[in-house]
């Protein structure tokens, strides 16, 4: 979990379907975006942020299995926010892979 003295500016991105439109956007693009404006770990200040989030048992598409992979590939800080009990656990991409 990121500690509170880094900072980001993360928004929620909606992808939703919406009934009698045709869908224009990417598959698999992470639920939160944004930036850091901060240096975290190895990630330099302007890096890009995605956070997938997933509740219960819900897992990871194809789409966003590729969508984060190619973010990571590129320098982004990928996430997942997940619940494998009752609490709530972010993960870097890479290690919720594993």
């Amino acid at each position: 979990v990121m500690p509170l003295q880094y900072k980001a500016d993360c928004w929620r991105q909606n992808q939703l379907r919406i009934k009698g439109r045709r869908f224009t956007g990417r598959l698999g693009v992470a639920d939160v975006t944004g930036f850091l404006f901060s240096r975290y770990e190895n990630f330099p200040a302007g890096t890009r942020v995605e956070v997938e989030v997933k509740a219960g048992k819900d897992t990871l598409s194809d789409e966003q299995i590729e969508f984060l992979t190619q973010a990571s590939e590129v320098g982004c800080l990928c996430l997942v926010a997940h619940q494998p009990k009752n609490e709530i656990v972010i993960d870097r991409f890479e290690k919720f892979m594993k």
